[in-house]
């Protein structure tokens, strides 16, 4: 079952995710910002009293994650754009918070960590200075299966940064 779930992500996102390459064309170095355990504090979101287990956590009023803020903020010459696994489901929710947080990123949705590789593979085919700030887990804990594919085949050719170590 999971498998035919990934397949179906591949699917349905891939597509997606090709035409929000154009969001990428006329900048030369980019910033790949990821949301929840990286821009959003979903941990102290477990510790708020508004927390509620049985909403999604992008449904609620995530804290940010100020040191992870303060370090895009080193990137002056980087365009930021927020690269996220959340689905589709979750992209009102999300353009909402980032504005609520005063922040005005571009949004990529791709659905699933393993489709990070796409923009990424993009960006270096036509020579893009890469930045990637990214915990590439799954809620926070376990390592996704695609943590290391990316560390091993791109990490001599962008700069990744592990959101758990800030």
């Amino acid at each position: 079952m999971n498998f035919l779930i990934i397949i179906f992500k591949v699917i349905f996102y891939f597509p997606i995710t090709l035409i929000n390459l154009c969001k990428l064309k006329n900048h030369k170095r980019i910033l790949f910002l990821d949301l929840d355990y990286t821009l959003c504090d979903n941990k102290a979101l477990k510790n708020k009293p508004y927390y509620n287990p049985n909403l999604y956590d992008y449904e609620q009023d995530i804290p940010l994650n100020e040191n992870i803020l303060k370090l895009t903020e080193t990137y002056t010459d980087f365009n930021v754009i927020v690269l996220s696994a959340r689905g589709l489901r979750s992209e009102r929710n999300t353009k909402k918070w980032l504005m609520k947080k005063n922040l005005h990123f571009p949004v990529i949705s791709i659905g699933d960590p393993w489709l990070k590789i796409i923009p990424i593979f993009y960006c270096l085919m036509f020579s893009k200075k890469v930045v990637l700030i990214d915990d590439i887990t799954i809620n926070g804990n376990e390592d996704h299966k695609s943590k290391p594919f990316i560390i091993k085949n791109f990490n001599d050719k962008i700069t990744y940064i592990d959101s758990k170590s800030i």
